[in-house]
């Protein structure tokens, strides 16, 4: 197979949006292959795309009502079939349903993309029942942790755990540059846990000068910001926003921070990994544990355990030599979840 139509609703900043554009360009890089990106709803394009790719909007609107689904998905059959695809690759949990739906009787294999979590239930209901009576007829089922691919089994038994690539980064090896920072990175909203993380951080009462980083932005981020008046914490804990320079501020820091309440596969641990900062994370339902090897590559602490987090964290501020332990071991990411590597795993499972 050479001819590949990758299907989103958008390409607008987002993790699933930042892996589709990683898979795109490294597959129109091999010899011989020819790469479709088709965009169900809005023509936009957050990330760069190689120019060698087709992209093509299907119903350029905000508004993504059954209506314009429907509409959109009529034209994508058209689309697919005159472009002569070897496959058709959906990465939308929501959509995925529908597409497969718009293909019967084409003869064309569609792989399915589902980073939903594994627990979680579609809304509205129709969703849920559309995803379990037509995801059986994808040829393959992609998803991104072991834990996601063992519920999932009952929808479709050809299943391909694929972890998220990393994205090109800069490595910075100077440890003398660091700074008595605990950082956190992702979006300010409530399954991110960042009022959970500020809360622990209030129970160090010996902080010995260290300070506690957010970077990000979102629609939690007022309510966190007053919580840190609250506690009295305005001295030691840092907002920065979002920001484009999140290599370097990785770098500068000494530990990271994770406290999401749910993951599908956490884009902002597996960078920090990369980095090789020493982390520590709730073992949250799916993601973590696939990245951390408790005590190894990285610290585990059972969802909601405040005290165990707090107390371990206070250890690894303490004990540099634990540090730089777990902090090089977490670099095995970095081979791990290699774009190329990826890419090679996720073309034989198509093609097999």
């Amino acid at each position: 197979m050479n001819r590949f139509i990758f299907v989103m609703p958008d390409l607008s900043f987002g993790g699933a949006q930042r892996v589709v554009s990683e898979l795109l360009n490294n597959i129109v890089s091999i010899p011989g292959n020819h790469v479709k990106l088709i965009l169900l709803f809005k023509d936009e394009c957050f990330f760069s795309l190689n120019s060698d790719i087709e992209v093509k909007c299907l119903h350029n609107s905000p508004s993504m009502s059954m209506t314009n689904m429907i509409h959109s998905l009529c034209k994508l059959r058209k689309e697919v079939v005159n472009w002569k695809t070897d496959v058709v690759l959906s990465f939308h949990h929501r959509y995925n349903p529908f597409v497969i739906m718009s293909l019967v009787g084409t003869g064309i294999p569609v792989f399915v993309s589902d980073r939903s979590n594994p627990y979680n239930k579609l809304s509205p209901k129709i969703n849920e029942f559309f995803r379990n009576i037509l995801y059986p007829e994808a040829q393959g089922l992609i998803v991104q942790t072991n834990l996601s691919a063992m519920v999932k089994m009952k929808l479709n038994k050809n299943i391909l755990v694929m972890p998220n690539p990393l994205k090109c980064m800069n490595y910075y090896e100077d440890m003398s540059q660091k700074e008595n920072i605990i950082i956190n990175v992702g979006r300010m909203d409530k399954e991110k846990g960042h009022h959970e993380l500020v809360k622990i951080f209030s129970m160090i009462i010996d902080k010995g000068g260290w300070k506690l980083c957010f970077v990000g932005d979102g629609p939690e981020r007022n309510n966190i910001e007053k919580y840190v008046k609250e506690l009295s914490l305005t001295d030691s804990v840092i907002f920065l926003g979002a920001r484009k320079d999140v290599d370097v501020l990785l770098a500068k820091s000494k530990i990271f921070a994770f406290t999401s309440l749910s993951e599908g596969y956490p884009n902002a641990l597996l960078e920090a990994m990369a980095m090789g900062l020493p982390c520590i994370s709730f073992d949250c339902i799916a993601g973590p544990s696939d990245l951390i090897n408790n005590g190894d590559r990285g610290i585990l602490v059972p969802l909601n355990n405040y005290d165990e987090y707090a107390r371990c964290l206070k250890n690894l501020m303490n004990d540099e030599a634990l540090r730089r332990k777990l902090g090089e071991n977490a670099k095995y990411v970095r081979q791990q979840n290699d774009i190329h590597k990826i890419t090679k795993s996720l073309l034989s499972f198509i093609n097999k």
